[in-house]
């Protein structure tokens, strides 16, 4: 049996005898597991308080907000990847409330098994600051969790704020 390179699609052998049901449920089957869409996009149960200013922090991602398929989990670390998942891409967005007006940098990352994986650092003078974390592809296997990471250099007790429009991160899965 003969297969196709790129998605391994199995056909028949000029010298195959075909098993024509056989083959076309396989097919079918791999076209499903192929268009299958996986993501999720998942915040904060509450709102969270900075406690200093010199670590990043890691937040408690698990309240799911949208998601779809089954290879994704959310767990109290963050968002779990599931069996037979290699890449996935990841973005994200922190809210963050200082309440000081004073110039200072804060910090959003996302971590892969407390591993930096994506960090974007920005200078405020506003109480009110959002920190966008761009869209990147990362290798994943069975298990890792990945969670968004803060810092504020301006105040501890920084309020990063639950909203769901305000702190969130996206996993969605490539291959």
């Amino acid at each position: 049996m003969g297969q196709t390179s790129k998605y391994k699609i199995p056909y028949p052998d000029a010298d195959d005898i075909a098993d024509v049901p056989g083959d076309l449920k396989t097919i079918a089957e791999r076209i499903e597991a192929i268009i299958q869409k996986n993501i999720m996009t998942a915040g904060l149960t509450d709102d969270y308080t900075t406690t200093n200013l010199s670590d990043l922090e890691t937040l408690k991602i698990n309240k799911v907000f949208c998601s779809c398929g089954d290879k994704l989990t959310i767990t109290e670390e963050g968002i779990k990847i599931g069996d037979g998942v290699s890449k996935v891409k990841v973005s994200g967005q922190i809210y963050f409330y200082t309440n000081v007006t004073k110039t200072g940098d804060s910090i959003a990352a996302i971590y892969k098994n407390n591993k930096q994986m994506v960090i974007h650092n920005q200078r405020f003078t506003d109480n009110y600051e959002h920190i966008t974390l761009p869209e990147k592809l990362i290798d994943v296997i069975k298990g890792d969790i990945i969670n968004l990471a803060v810092r504020s250099e301006k105040a501890t007790g920084a309020l990063i704020k639950n909203y769901e429009t305000g702190t969130f991160l996206t996993v969605e899965v490539v291959e």
